[in-house]
């Protein structure tokens, strides 16, 4: 991958800890290679990438999308979304990147709109797949379920959905509990839980029963099984993930 398209440190460590650069773009195909084995993604597909910061997959698709395929991301953070315009979009038009202006406090502080007045810039039944990798992790439930909500309406009919968490359940619980999980996932704020009360979206670890929910009433059939990691063990901090279909 050309230099020129490694984000600067200052904007990768923004979305990770990836002041080296070589960690960016492994994490990036650690992603992009899920994808692959488990959400079926292929090259003449309409893709969305669910809070697609500075590339970090988007990178790894550039020559591998075919011309019948393209691309979609969007951000909340403003100098994500215009470092990928200035240093993507300009020589891969087929990858179009939008900023969503939503206050958030950590993220976006003078956002434009609260996320009620939020819609997509995308119309519905649009994509073969949306995947949206450690943005719910960042999100309290009623945000969450907000964007699935929205997600839902624009992913076509039978579309694969992708989405990464934290889980809280019985196993994670009693890490949590133990003190041997990678997070301190002690407070509890509605149906999900952060590390951080004064900063909560720092990290989030969603209630598995309330996600499940989530996704019935927005249409969305999960394969079963979910893909737990073991980040209720000390040092290993990867992520649980669902794959979905769309069935409504």
């Amino acid at each position: 991958m050309s230099n020129n398209l490694i984000p600067p440190e200052s904007i990768r460590t923004w979305v990770g800890p990836f002041k080296d650069a070589d960690v960016f773009t492994k994490s990036g195909q650690q992603t992009f290679n899920i994808l692959k084995e488990y959400a079926n993604i292929s090259p003449s597909q309409t893709i969305l990438d669910a809070g697609c910061g500075c590339g970090r997959v988007a990178l790894l698709l550039l020559h591998f999308l075919s011309d019948a395929g393209k691309y979609y991301g969007f951000d909340i953070c403003p100098e994500h979304i215009d470092w990928c315009k200035k240093n993507i979009s300009v020589s891969f038009p087929d990858f179009h990147f939008a900023h969503v202006d939503v206050k958030k406090k950590l993220y976006n502080p003078n956002g434009k709109y609260q996320l009620k007045e939020m819609t997509l810039p995308y119309s519905e039944n649009m994509f073969d797949i949306v995947y949206a990798h450690s943005l719910f992790t960042h999100m309290v439930d009623h945000e969450m379920k907000y964007y699935i909500n929205e997600l839902s309406r624009v992913i076509k009919p039978t579309g694969t959905f992708y989405a990464s968490y934290y889980l809280i359940n019985s196993k994670t619980a009693e890490g949590v509990r133990k003190g041997t999980a990678s997070f301190n996932f002690t407070h509890s704020i509605g149906e999900c839980y952060t590390f951080d009360p004064e900063n909560p979206e720092e990290g989030i670890a969603q209630s598995e029963t309330f996600v499940r929910k989530i996704y019935d009433n927005c249409g969305f059939n999960i394969i079963e099984p979910i893909h737990y990691s073991d980040w209720d063990r000390i040092g290993i901090p990867d992520q649980d993930f669902i794959i979905a279909k769309r069935i409504k």
